[in-house]
This record gives C-alpha cells, sequence and structure tokens, in this order.
C-alpha cells in the first residue's frame, strides 16, 4: 500500500465492542482518539485559539457519499457572543484536519477559550485534539445530540494525580439554569453546584474545587436543566483548572 495515509476510518460489527485509535506526533506525546458518532449538527465544549502549537485541532470526517457544506460557527465561552464562522466543503467520504487558529476572528490576534457548532448538509464525525498547558494532550469526540438531562458521566479527584474537568455547553441561544449533582459509588449525591450557563456559552467545573469531594473520589455526575425544550451537552476532560494541567485518556 502507500507508504503514508491520511484520512479516517470506519469499523462496523455484528455486535457491541469498543474501539479506540492513537496517533503518535513528531513531539512524541501520543494521542488517544474515542470513536465519535456522525450527525448533521455537531457540538464542540472545548475549543480554544492560542499560539500555533497550543491551539485546538478539529479532525472532520463526511461518513457518506454526498458532499458536504460545512459551517462551524465560534463562541465566546463566557458570553456566547459569536467570534467566527468557518465555511468549508467536503467530498464524498473526504476528510480534513485544521488548526482554530486559523479562525478569522474580527481581530486576527483574538485569543479565545470557547465552544463550537458544526453545522453540514450531509453527517458528519469529528473529533478535537488540545495541547494544554504543561504539554499533555487531550482530545474528545464531538458530541451528537443534546438533552435536558445529560447520561451521567465518570468523574473522580487526585486519582494518580489527577482530577477531572466538568465542561457543560448550552447548545441554544438562551440562557439555561443548570443543576451539577456529584454522586458516590453508591449512587449518593454528595456536592451539587447550580449555575445559569449564557447561550451557546460553557461551564467549566474542576472537581478539585469541590470541597464535599475528598481525595481519592471516584463517581459520577448527573448534569440538568429544568428549562423546557433546553438541551446541554456535556464531556469530561481529565484536566486541572480550566482544563489547563495534566489530562488521562
Amino acid at each position: 500500500g502507500a507508504g503514508s495515509y491520511n484520512g479516517w476510518a470506519e469499523v462496523r460489527a455484528g455486535g457491541p465492542f469498543e474501539a479506540s485509535a492513537v496517533r503518535l506526533p513528531a513531539n512524541g506525546r501520543p494521542v488517544q482518539y474515542a470513536p465519535t458518532g456522525a450527525a448533521s449538527t455537531l457540538y464542540l465544549p472545548y475549543v480554544r485559539k492560542a499560539d500555533p502549537l497550543s491551539s485546538s485541532q478539529i479532525n472532520l470526517a463526511n461518513t457518506g457519499p454526498t458532499p458536504a457544506d460545512v459551517t462551524i460557527t465560534y463562541y465566546d465561552a463566557g458570553s456566547g457572543q459569536p467570534l467566527a464562522t468557518d465555511k468549508r466543503t467536503l467530498p464524498r467520504y473526504g476528510s480534513t484536519r485544521f488548526s482554530v487558529g486559523g479562525a478569522g476572528t474580527a481581530d486576527p490576534n483574538l485569543r479565545f477559550s470557547g465552544t463550537a457548532i458544526i453545522s453540514s448538509s450531509a453527517p458528519l464525525a469529528a473529533n478535537v485534539e488540545t495541547l494544554l498547558d504543561d504539554g499533555s494532550p487531550s482530545s474528545y469526540p464531538a458530541l451528537t445530540m443534546g438533552a435536558t438531562v445529560a447520561p451521567q458521566l465518570p468523574v473522580y479527584r487526585e486519582v494518580d494525580g489527577l482530577t477531572t474537568t466538568l465542561v457543560v455547553q448550552n447548545t441554544g441561544k438562551e440562557a439555561l439554569p443548570v443543576k451539577l449533582e456529584f454522586l458516590n459509588s453508591n449512587g449518593e449525591v454528595v456536592a451539587m453546584r447550580e449555575q445559569t450557563v449564557p447561550g451557546f456559552g460553557r461551564l467549566l467545573e474542576w472537581q478539585g474545587d469541590l470541597r464535599e469531594l475528598q481525595p481519592g473520589f471516584v463517581g459520577k455526575v448527573r448534569v440538568s436543566t429544568t428549562t423546557t425544550g433546553g438541551a446541554l451537552v456535556v464531556t469530561v476532560l481529565g484536566g486541572g483548572p480550566g482544563s489547563g494541567k495534566k489530562s488521562q485518556f
């Protein structure tokens, strides 16, 4: 076969299975990719535009036989205001990899940490990869569906020296009241927070800030909103405050 290859892969099976991929970049720090679903609307809760090396990288794949017209809108995490819009076209079964550092903001020198929404005329799959402040890589698959109550996800505090960061993205333009409930291994709520997330904005909650969670805590988080029709998406990054320290995937 060819000596080098840039693309994407689809894995199918007759029953349930798990899969992941690992990329070994030139700096020697492996990046692990989890499988991601395809949809015509994709949500990216954590992207950032910084210097060329630490800006987020987005891997985007057209999963079908129809060319896709793609619009990517980046939003400020705190205000939910749109910062940049990027339009692309992907051929059938085509893929691309690009840096958020190239996003065309009104101020070309603007740096931001925010969210993004990808809209497409055909189903796409995406993965986001960010080099954190300490040089460790973080990656997560794009999320494909918002909900009033998000699926529960595992969280931990100071397990093998690492603590998770909860990332909540508001997928709509109206502000949402959001409840965060942290459950121990017995399913008991041991910590709770209530916050308001602006439209298209984001909430970061580092588990190291929760005094109710003791070192060595391993449990789950339940995220919900009481707003009818409100939709949010949630992911967990194995990083420190602001997702700026060690990651584990």
